[in-house]
């Protein structure tokens, strides 16, 4: 609303209309910081001092970005407002990313920020280099998700239809999974499913 009111080449007012929120968030959560843990969400989401440590990295990340991004944008005469936009709703996956409660809560949200990462990386869309980076981004990033959601899908079958993860570890322990002959006898393969675990979570970081 405001792009659409107000002077095109007065930029000034959108990163500081962005960058006040980023702020304000930030002391919004330094704030919270020692209260007791919260469950919100009906269980999707919580709040702990543990969580807010990387939400308040996050937060700090996507201030410093802003204001380093001035110099560029102008260089490629590319739209402000969109590119405010993706950067503040990646920080908002980011965020409830890092309490999530649930399998379903952990997969959108990645998803959310990593969206508009593919969108970031080809914003210079007259840029050879930054449509290939697009087009590999997208690829990777969709096999990614499908085996992040083949994951999930064992916990949830394994754990009797449980998406909560502390439900989820009951679920383990009252069936017996982990105690399983096709489980124990492959321990081996346990530290590649971690790494897997945690390459697709940096990729979408």
């Amino acid at each position: 609303m405001i792009d659409s009111t107000s002077d095109k080449k007065d930029l000034s007012w959108f990163y500081l209309i962005s960058s006040t929120s980023l702020v304000m968030s930030i002391t919004a959560l330094l704030f919270r910081w020692g209260e007791e843990p919260m469950i919100s969400f009906s269980g999707n989401f919580q709040m702990n001092n543990f969580n807010e440590i990387f939400q308040f990295l996050i937060l700090l990340c996507s201030t410093l970005c802003i204001p380093l991004s001035v110099e560029y944008i102008e260089c490629t005469e590319m739209a402000l407002t969109e590119f405010l936009l993706f950067v503040l709703t990646a920080t908002l996956g980011g965020i409830f990313l890092c309490g999530a409660n649930d399998l379903i809560t952990i997969f959108v949200a990645p998803e959310c920020f990593s969206l508009c990462s593919y969108l970031l990386s080809g914003y210079t869309k007259k840029d050879v280099r930054s449509n290939e980076a697009t087009t590999k981004y997208l690829l990777m990033g969709g096999a990614s998700s499908s085996i992040l959601v083949h994951g999930f899908s064992w916990l949830y079958g394994s754990s009797g239809g449980e998406i909560e993860l502390q439900e989820i570890v009951n679920g383990l322990i009252n069936t017996q999974m982990y105690n399983s002959p096709g489980i124990s006898k492959k321990k081996w393969f346990q530290p590649i499913l971690v790494s897997n675990y945690l390459l697709n979570i940096s990729h979408k970081d």
